[in-house]
């Protein structure tokens, strides 16, 4: 289901990784730089970091590896 969904709308999936990473700037150029210094401003990767363990389940958490690899 995730490979559909990518190959239906790349554009934003590729924008919401780069951004979630602080590396949209790199390929957006001076509108993902805007983007990636909110991304820090808002400490947003430091946030979602403290707050997974404790906010979804072991369930969840199991399914969501399943998509995608937590670095």
């Amino acid at each position: 289901m995730a490979w559909a969904h990518a190959e239906d709308d790349f554009e934003t999936i590729q924008m919401t990784v780069l951004a979630g990473k602080g590396l949209a700037g790199r390929v957006f150029g001076e509108q993902g730089a805007a983007i990636d210094f909110f991304v820090n401003l808002l400490e947003t990767r430091e946030i979602a970091k403290e707050k997974y363990e404790a906010s979804f389940s072991p369930e969840f958490k199991k399914s969501a590896g399943r998509l995608c690899c937590r670095t």
